[in-house]
């Protein structure tokens, strides 16, 4: 009786290999062909750098698979409910009526791996103020910009705001006020320097 409770148990963990593998393989497949792989690297250079080490990120993706592989049939339960989720949220997203506007804002993030972060930074405000969150002051800008700037130094604010401003979705005295102070902070951090 043990042996037989003890193959059942080795046989989901067996199958749960086979899902997980297959399940990271076409989900992987889809987010390329969608372009969602895309838009995660774009959306990853304005967020805080991971200041993980690599053998941090590795011990923890391992211990989550052991531990997934451990649970035998209920982790193969749960891999196809984490799959079919998955699926359904990337093509809700793919079909979901969206604005040409949008779209057209959103083609570089999805198809264009190499944006710059000023450049992510312009598209995201732009779609973020079309789909209904319109920028109305400009510190609501800079303090956007600021909030990036302190992850990365190099980031530039007036390329930034040039390039939200040329994508002619928030309104140009908004954003021509907020490329005024930054251009008045340069300016006056040169003359002390």
């Amino acid at each position: 009786m043990n042996n037989s409770w003890a193959l059942i148990y080795v046989t989901g963990c067996v199958v749960e290999v086979i899902v997980l593998s297959v399940n990271s393989l076409i989900l992987w497949t889809i987010r390329t062909i969608t372009g969602a792989n895309t838009v995660k690297r774009n959306l990853k250079k304005l967020e805080p750098p991971d200041r993980t080490s690599f053998l941090e990120r590795v011990g923890k993706s391992l211990g989550a698979i052991i531990f997934e592989i451990a649970l035998s049939w209920i982790g193969v339960v749960l891999g196809v409910w984490v799959f079919l989720r998955t699926l359904l949220g990337i093509l809700q997203e793919v079909f979901a009526s969206t604005p040409e506007e949008i779209r057209r804002l959103r083609y570089p993030l999805r198809n264009n791996p190499s944006l710059s972060r000023e450049t992510v930074w312009a598209y995201l405000t732009a779609v973020a103020a079309l789909g209904g969150n319109p920028v109305t002051d400009p510190t609501e800008l800079l303090s956007s910009t600021e909030d990036i700037v302190k992850n990365y130094p190099d980031f530039n604010s007036g390329l930034a705001l040039r390039q939200l401003q040329s994508l002619g979705v928030v309104d140009s005295g908004v954003a021509a006020a907020a490329l005024d102070i930054v251009t008045q902070l340069q300016n006056s951090r040169v003359r002390r320097a």
